[in-house]
C-alpha cells in the first residue's frame, strides 16, 4: 500500500510528535521510509509500538513515586533503639513511613505539614547516605588522630550508634537539626526523635 498526500504527511507528523515527547529515553524506530515507498501496516504498527513503549517508559519514570520527608516522630529513642523500633516510631506517627536517609530529606520539597512536627530544639536520628559512596561507611571523624585509628568496619559504628545498637555515650549517630536542617551527630545516650519519610 502507498501512503500519499495529506494522509502520509499526517502519519509522519504524528510520528514526529511522539518522537519529541519520547526524546528523554532511548528510542529506536525499526522501520524507515522514503517518499513513494511501498510499506505495510505491520511495519507502521511496529514503529508505533516502539514509540508507544518509549513514551510509556518516560511516563513511568516521570511519575515514579519519590520519598518525601513527612516529619519527626513523636516518640524519642536513644541510639540503642534499633532500626525496627525507629521504623515503628515513624509508622506510628506517619503510617507507612520509614527512617529517612540524608538524600531523601535533601531531595524532598518543602512541606508545611512536615515542618509542623519539627520544633527548633529537636534533633532527629537520620541515616546517612552520600551519593556515589557506600552508604553509612563514608563519613569519618574530622579529628585526625581518631581518623587514623578507624578502619572500614568501624566507620559505620561512628555514624549509626554501632548500627543503632548502643546507647554508649562514646558512640555517635547522625542527626538532622530542627532549627535549620543541619546534618550533624550526637552522642548515642541522648534520646531523639526520628526523621521520617514516605
Amino acid at each position: 500500500m502507498k501512503y500519499k498526500g495529506v494522509f502520509k504527511v499526517t502519519i509522519l507528523s504524528v510520528i514526529g510528535l511522539f518522537l519529541i515527547q519520547a526524546q528523554a529515553s532511548e528510542l529506536e524506530i525499526p522501520n524507515t521510509f522514503q517518499d513513494g515507498q511501498v510499506t505495510s501496516a505491520s511495519e507502521m504498527n511496529a514503529n508505533f509500538e516502539a514509540i508507544k513503549a518509549a513514551v510509556n517508559d518516560n511516563n513511568n519514570r516521570i511519575n515514579a513515586p519519590r520519598s518525601q520527608f513527612v516529619g519527626f516522630s513523636s516518640t524519642k529513642l536513644d541510639g540503642a533503639g534499633g532500626m525496627f523500633a525507629m521504623q515503628q516510631a515513624c509508622h506510628v506517627s506517619f503510617v507507612n513511613s520509614h527512617v529517612c536517609d540524608t538524600s531523601e530529606v535533601s531531595g524532598s520539597s518543602y512541606s508545611v505539614s512536615a515542618m509542623a512536627t519539627v520544633e527548633e530544639e529537636d534533633s532527629a536520628w537520620i541515616r546517612t547516605k552520600v551519593a556515589g559512596f557506600n552508604s553509612e561507611r563514608t563519613i569519618i571523624n574530622e579529628d585526625a588522630s581518631a581518623q587514623a585509628s578507624y578502619n572500614g568496619s568501624q566507620v559505620i559504628y561512628k555514624t549509626t550508634c554501632a548500627g543503632w545498637g548502643t546507647n554508649n555515650a562514646s558512640y555517635r549517630g547522625f542527626t538532622i537539626n530542627g532549627t535549620n536542617g543541619r546534618i550533624g551527630d550526637q552522642a548515642c545516650n541522648i534520646s531523639a526523635k526520628v526523621a521520617c519519610c514516605r
